[in-house]
């Protein structure tokens, strides 16, 4: 505009430059909103669904700052054109931003965590519970840290649904060792010692054959109901790590049938 006026050696008129400078304030400020209005479209796909609940409240906060319009751009007066007005204009803009940015924020964090406890659980899945139960025990306590940090200051009520998918991801690593222990029990298990001794001029057993077959299977219905009797998760839903035995009774059963097994050979 200046390059137009100065090729016919024209000084611009007030009036022009101050409605230029206008215009440009006012694409600025419609870039802004346009972009405020993206978010907020979208914000909903932006959101974990498990995680939804936990954002709630910020959501409606944002949601009641957007909906709150200055009086003067509620209508189409030309008082809309006044520096009282481009000041209120700012000011909301200002204020939806800051909003936006916290809430934006607040979802980034939240899916970080996830992020990191699925990293997490895959491990556990890694993890050998028969020879690392140790170190499974260590890594679901950094679970618990992670999903403890991601419900801090929120009302444990929205955290539930977020808990309770994280205990299913839980469940299904556990299951998934737990089965694999049973399966192998007989190489998986602590060993019982025994020893064998001359008794009556024949070779036995130091316990005898009943204590050690009642030593075994004491020790797999210790293994069989840990998850009942020891293992309540992250707090979600710590009744399902009770449905284990039951889930994978065939595969119970199968431990003591070869227990039957093991032990009518040691008696041939």
């Amino acid at each position: 505009m200046e390059n137009f006026f100065a090729g016919y050696r024209k000084a611009i008129p007030k009036q022009i430059i101050d409605l230029v400078e206008s215009g440009k304030t006012l694409f600025k400020q419609a870039l802004t909103l346009k972009q405020i209005a993206n978010f907020y479209n979208t914000m909903n796909s932006q959101i974990i669904e498990s995680q939804r609940p936990m954002i709630v409240e910020q959501a409606i906060q944002f949601e009641a700052v957007v909906k709150n319009l200055p009086e003067q751009m509620k209508s189409s007066s030309k008082k809309n054109e006044g520096e009282e007005f481009q000041q209120q204009l700012d000011d909301y803009i200002s204020l939806v931003q800051n909003q936006a940015n916290n809430i934006m924020k607040e979802i980034r964090k939240l899916r970080r965590l996830h992020m990191t406890l699925i990293d997490q659980v895959n491990d556990l899945f890694e993890t050998d519970f028969a020879k690392n139960k140790n170190v499974w025990k260590e890594k679901m306590e950094k679970i618990k840290m992670t999903i403890e940090f991601g419900s801090k200051g929120r009302d444990p009520s929205l955290c539930k649904i977020w808990r309770t998918h994280w205990d299913y991801q839980i469940y299904k690593a556990f299951e998934c060792q737990y089965q694999k222990v049973l399966l192998n029990w007989s190489t998986s298990s602590s060993e019982i010692q025994t020893d064998l001794v001359i008794y009556r001029k024949s070779i036995a057993y130091k316990p005898n054959i009943e204590e050690i077959k009642q030593k075994y299977l004491q020790d797999v219905r210790a293994f069989v109901t840990y998850p009942v009797k020891n293992f309540s998760g992250i707090g979600g839903d710590p009744e399902i790590y009770k449905q284990m035995p039951v889930r994978n009774c065939s595969v119970v059963e199968r431990v003591y049938e070869k227990a039957e097994e093991i032990f009518d050979k040691l008696l041939e």
